[in-house]
């Protein structure tokens, strides 16, 4: 399934929810924000949003830092 991941190609196992994507890449989902097709997904729904062939995800991390 091909899909597009923060702007570039990316194939994805099928069928993926964005849990399993997530786990697919390595990312702790309480660190990041993910968005499919320009909508926001809640973290409560990660494992039921679905993400389908031809789909635009944006994984978002979240970084601290200061002086």
């Amino acid at each position: 399934m091909k899909i597009s991941l923060n702007g570039e190609d990316y194939t994805a196992k099928e069928p993926v929810s964005v849990e399993g994507l997530l786990k697919e890449l390595g990312v702790h989902p309480q660190r990041v924000a993910v968005e499919v097709n320009f909508r926001i997904i809640r973290k409560a729904d990660y494992s039921r949003a679905m993400i389908k062939d031809g789909d635009s995800v944006e994984v978002v991390s979240f970084v601290g830092g200061g002086i």
